[in-house]
């Protein structure tokens, strides 16, 4: 218990204060596992001592051979605690020198979870684990092995232009058309709905968009410059997965393995070095580099112009009828004001803070989460990690027909979104929300691009 409530309270100290100070929270941890981890070595080495005296007697376990025993642990017991002493002092120097909170924090969490002594020795299978891969406390996660081969397979597969490029102009394609759709949708759907700032705004939107394209130029090659000197491990596409908490600890990974690893770790870890220098190579990686460019640079587009809708809206309720009062001045203050809400506090654009222009994004990106039959491949495919890429490409075809089936003229109307939107009334937007649409203005904004 004493080491899992000095975590907790570490955890919570992490960020705030020097946790590896002199006599710090990481010194009383170090103190408790090496006490913990020597006691269970203690009675593992004179439980096998037993076992092995017992062997050789017929199973008869004597006073002479019980004091023998206490002899032997006894005389054993500094080395024991020496050695212990001697690994702990080693991991927390690594952690000390690796200077990461996350991986601290991912450390920590190991012993969060230890109400029994066998928890104290999960240190060296919880780095075999993120190595090779395998069963830790209960879950089994893919390693870093598999990880850096399934990119390299992945890079492989976008090793030529058509990938890419195909990328590029259809995320360029259902990005401008859901745009274009929107604001005729409101066009044609104002007569009836009498729904004025929905039109403007949308139109709006849709005017900034082609309003933006030399600024979007300009930021892609920004963008592309920043992911072509960036390390790999940092670079997301549509076809990867975003790294978990301590997935990228890679300095500490391999200076474990030197020091503590089998010798089946270190083949797993020179695997593991020879991918991630493949993945590196800018030449090798170079079109997962330019589709990283690619949605960074929508992400601000769509942020920009879904600012410059927001903006025109916001002004436009303020006014009134008061016309006089919508100045270029008045929209772009708005519209800074909502652009900058966007940020978090790094400067990046965080969809989570506009649900609605999320599901844009992943809607022309084709990143939507899979849902029904789709989803369960998800399960499959981890079960079988070296084939897991080959689902990572499905999944933009799987999302690739459903956008193509909700904007079939008269088809459209039978899909299942479609038919959710169109028929919902009132105020509660809950069965909505999986569309992003949590407010009437974001359900008027789905059936402008309905009608559009």
């Amino acid at each position: 218990m004493n080491l899992r409530d000095a975590a907790n309270a570490t955890g919570e100290m992490l960020g705030k204060t020097d946790v590896f100070a002199t006599d710090g929270a990481m010194k009383r941890i170090a103190n408790n596992l090496t006490i913990g981890l020597a006691n269970v070595k203690k009675t593992r080495f004179t439980w096998n001592l037993a076992k092995k005296m017992m062997a050789e007697s017929g199973g008869e376990m004597t006073q002479e051979m019980m004091i023998d025993i206490a002899t032997e642990a006894a005389k054993n017991s500094s080395r024991i605690h020496k050695e212990t002493r001697d690994g702990i002092n080693l991991m927390v120097k690594m952690l000390q020198e690796e200077g990461n909170d996350d991986l601290v924090g991912a450390v920590l969490d190991v012993f969060k979870v230890s109400n029994d002594v066998h928890n104290w020795k999960d240190f060296d299978a919880w780095m075999h684990q993120k190595i090779v891969g395998g069963e830790f406390n209960g879950k089994v996660k893919t390693g870093q092995m598999i990880r850096e081969l399934q990119q390299v397979m992945i890079n492989s597969m976008l090793s030529g232009p058509k990938t890419p490029l195909r990328a590029i102009i259809g995320t360029t394609v259902n990005g401008y058309l859901n745009a274009i759709n929107e604001a005729f949708g409101a066009i044609i759907r104002q007569p009836f709905t009498n729904d004025v700032i929905a039109r403007k705004a949308s139109v709006a939107k849709m005017k900034g968009m082609f309003e933006l394209v030399p600024e979007a130029f300009k930021v892609f090659q920004d963008n592309f410059n920043a992911k072509w000197n960036a390390d790999f491990a940092d670079i997301r596409t549509r076809y990867t997965e975003p790294p978990t908490k301590g997935d990228i600890q890679w300095e500490s990974e391999r200076r474990w393995t030197e020091l503590r690893g089998t010798d089946s770790e270190k083949a797993a870890m020179y695997l593991l070095n020879t991918g991630r220098t493949l993945n590196n190579n800018k030449i090798l990686s170079w079109s997962p580099r330019a589709l990283a460019a690619t949605d960074d640079t929508f992400r601000w587009l769509l942020a920009r112009s879904r600012s410059k809708e927001k903006a025109m809206r916001s002004v436009l309720e303020e006014s009134g009828d008061n016309w006089k009062a919508i100045t270029p001045e008045a929209l772009r203050k708005a519209e800074d004001l909502h652009y900058n809400n966007l940020l978090d506090q790094d400067g990046n654009i965080n969809f989570g803070k506009d649900a609605w222009l999320k599901q844009q994004f992943e809607e022309i990106t084709l990143t939507s989460e899979l849902k029904g039959f789709a989803a369960k491949l998800d399960d499959v495919f981890n079960s079988a990690p070296l084939v897991k890429p080959f689902y990572l490409f499905a999944r933009t075809g799987i999302n690739g027909l459903n956008l193509t089936f909700k904007n079939t003229p008269l088809l459209g109307a039978l899909h299942k979104e479609s038919i959710d939107i169109l028929k919902h009334t009132g105020d509660d937007f809950t069965k909505l929300q999986r569309y992003g649409i949590h407010n009437a203005e974001d359900l008027a904004s789905a059936r402008s691009l309905f009608a559009g």
